[in-house]
């Protein structure tokens, strides 16, 4: 019922969106763990590196206002706390459901400005080594996997009809607690980490050359 009533929606609109898009995105990534913080009530992690992040991802969107984006991303993982020192690198692979949160509100609106509310699931595979003394050999976990949930918001500028700009900022929450590798000083609660990228949208579809139909192709 909720799809018959969107796809009424969609039609009764004059939106000419893109249907299908590619995105490589790059930024930063903040590890979320079981690391002890100087302050107790901060947001982000203080003890974590900022690593570089680096995804692709790409777009299709059966509804102006919903949508499914598959994505790849490089993670890199750090710390240097004074009792824990780790390094990792993970890589991961989501699957979105997407909404253009404006066109539900706005259908007929310019599309130069979109916002968008991407909820997905995936699949990651992480390499780590840690370090508690010098006097002690590190330890090391390799091949490991484990399974995420993204919660993901971003905002989309399109400076033509082909290209946008992409801002992502993002929260993954995964089912284990042992990417720092240690595994027998697992917390409370399981790892996550921020993630916040821009990128270049690059969006397929032909040229308009309908004035009235092209303030709504962005």
């Amino acid at each position: 019922m909720l799809v018959t009533a969107t796809s009424a929606f969609a039609q009764n609109t004059k939106i000419r969106q893109q249907k299908w898009a590619i995105c490589p995105k790059f930024g930063v990534s903040l590890f979320d763990g079981d690391i002890t913080e100087k302050q107790v009530y901060s947001i982000f992690p203080q003890q974590s590196t900022p690593k570089f992040a680096a995804a692709f991802t790409g777009e299709y969107y059966f509804l102006p206002q919903l949508g499914v984006i598959a994505e790849y991303m490089y993670l890199p993982i750090s710390s240097d706390y004074a009792h824990l020192k780790f390094s990792g690198v993970i890589n991961s692979g989501t699957a979105y459901i997407s909404a253009n949160v404006l066109n539900f509100f706005a259908p007929q609106r310019s599309q130069r400005w979109n916002l968008y509310g991407n909820l997905g699931i995936g699949f990651s595979v992480y390499d780590s080594e840690s370090t508690v003394s010098k006097y002690a050999p590190p330890r090391k976990i390799k091949g490991e996997t484990a399974f995420h949930y993204a919660f993901d918001v971003a905002g989309e500028f399109s400076i033509s009809n082909h290209f946008a700009i992409l801002w992502n900022v993002q929260y993954r929450f995964y089912n284990k607690d042992n990417f720092e590798a240690m595994r027998e000083k697992q917390g409370n609660s399981n790892d996550g980490i921020y993630v916040s990228t821009i990128g270049l949208k690059y969006k397929f579809h032909p040229n308009l050359n309908n004035s009235h139909y092209r303030r709504y192709y962005w």
